[in-house]
């Protein structure tokens, strides 16, 4: 069953973010071109961010795309979760921006040839502890990017804001924030009011 092609075929990026929550189920498909007998595993080598080799994983058959091709799946997120750091919320000062440890972790995924004919192929991923909705792509990209959201908490209450930073590298500040009082608005972006006409109104940081 000499292999001569390994390709990733769904590597789970997603709008550029390489995010990936390991809470919900995350798989890798990768193709593989052979000849002769039917191969019945390919290897996943997962690696960290120095490089470490921190264990070797069978892909399993998925299916049969062609006679000469089959589709093996990596179902990675139990797996990588073995591999994270624990980590914990803590309490933090009004208005102060922290950095969270052990919530990411760099991986390498190596996926080769049991025989070593085949040129291997690599997918870098940073796993987060998180998860997707049911349903929906298994890739965090509006944390990855920052997309703008809505927050709500009860008066008086504090509130986690999670920003991403996708590069070591960054200058990450915080601008200055002053507290507004603004009119309560459903969805339809109408002022709520009570039986009375009394409009509801909130506090925003603006």
């Amino acid at each position: 069953m000499p292999l001569s092609l390994i390709e990733i075929s769904q590597d789970n990026i997603y709008n550029d973010s390489d995010l990936m929550p390991v809470h919900s189920t995350l798989v890798f498909l990768v193709d593989v071109t052979y000849s002769g007998s039917i191969p019945e595993y390919i290897y996943c080598d997962v690696y960290n961010e120095d490089s470490e080799l921190l264990g070797t994983f069978k892909c399993i058959p998925n299916r049969d795309k062609t006679l000469t091709k089959r589709e093996f799946a990596f179902v990675a997120d139990e797996v990588l979760r073995g591999f994270m750091n624990s980590y914990d919320d803590f309490v933090q000062s009004d208005y102060s921006f922290v950095s969270v440890s052990n919530i990411t972790k760099f991986f390498t995924l190596t996926f080769r040839d049991p025989g070593a004919i085949a040129s291997s192929v690599s997918q870098e991923i940073m796993a987060v502890h998180g998860a997707a909705q049911f349903g929906s792509n298994p890739n965090l990209d509006t944390v990855y990017n920052n997309e703008t959201d809505t927050y709500y908490t009860a008066e008086g209450q504090p509130i986690y804001i999670y920003f991403y930073n996708n590069d070591a590298t960054n200058t990450v500040t915080v601008e200055d924030q002053s507290l507004q009082t603004v009119y309560a608005v459903d969805y339809l972006v109408e002022n709520y009011a009570d039986a009375s006409g009394n409009l509801y109104t909130i506090n925003v940081i603006i």
